[in-house]
């Protein structure tokens, strides 16, 4: 049990790390720069289930799509809950902002607002928040950090068996300085139900602190007898890997 513990939540980092990528890759959020493709939309809190035939037949109502697509895992097909749409006309998008914005879908109501193409004003816009208290809902992440700027996307990591938040998460705002105002404001402050006061940084940064120990610190564990061993040593298996990995994460 807890060998498949430690791999359902490396597996749902290393998802949370590609669809940063996707992010950083395709553009997210509004901006009012003439280099924003004004056809090119970004839908957020798509369902779960959803399927691109499912958005089409929203988005088709008020123009011609060129292109369409969800964000997925591609080994595991997961949905990030995000996705993109590109209209031939940017009346139809503009129309297709007007109108689906904060739409309900399902269980989720969509976000609708032009691709941001990726430049400096995302850096590190990225927040990576641990000791949220274990009840906490996307609903709290909006109310909590909402104040601080506009949230591009936000998710909260949950147990695979019981569904419940693990008190980790992830909130992309639309600008780096809204990050940095987040994290001035709330970084340190104990929430209520929290055992812990709120450790946020930037989700970057910490990425990349981690993949530098990993390429280069040798680390004492419990299975080495005494003796050093690095992440990628063939002595150790995978769940030996993932294990290093998480309690150094």
């Amino acid at each position: 049990m807890q060998q498949q513990e430690t791999q359902n939540l490396y597996n749902e980092l290393a998802n949370m790390n590609l669809q940063r990528k996707a992010n950083e890759q395709d553009g997210a959020g509004d901006s009012g720069e003439n280099v924003v493709d004004k056809t090119k939309l970004i839908i957020n809190y798509i369902p779960q289930f959803a399927t691109e035939q499912e958005l089409a037949t929203i988005f088709s109502e008020v123009g011609l799509i060129e292109n369409i697509r969800i964000m997925r895992d591609f080994r595991t097909g997961y949905s990030f809950g995000f996705g993109f749409v590109k209209y031939s006309d940017p009346e139809h998008a503009a129309k297709a902002i007007t109108l689906f914005n904060g739409m309900k879908m399902r269980n989720k109501r969509l976000k609708v607002s032009y691709s941001r193409p990726p430049g400096q004003d995302m850096k590190d816009s990225n927040l990576y928040i641990t000791n949220l208290p274990k009840d906490v809902t996307e609903k709290d992440m909006d109310r909590i950090f909402g104040e601080f700027g506009e949230i591009i996307q936000r998710t909260i990591l949950k147990d695979k068996i019981t569904g419940m938040p693990r008190g980790v998460g992830f909130v992309r705002y639309s600008k780096t300085e809204e990050a940095q105002s987040a994290i001035a404001a709330l970084n340190g402050k104990q929430l209520d139900n929290a055992l812990l006061p709120l450790s946020i940084r930037v989700a970057e940064d910490h990425g990349k602190q981690k993949a530098h120990y990993l390429e280069h610190a040798n680390y004492m564990c419990p299975f080495s007898n005494g003796g050093k061993r690095r992440f990628d040593s063939p002595e150790l298996n995978q769940y030996e890997r993932n294990k290093l990995f998480l309690e150094n994460y």
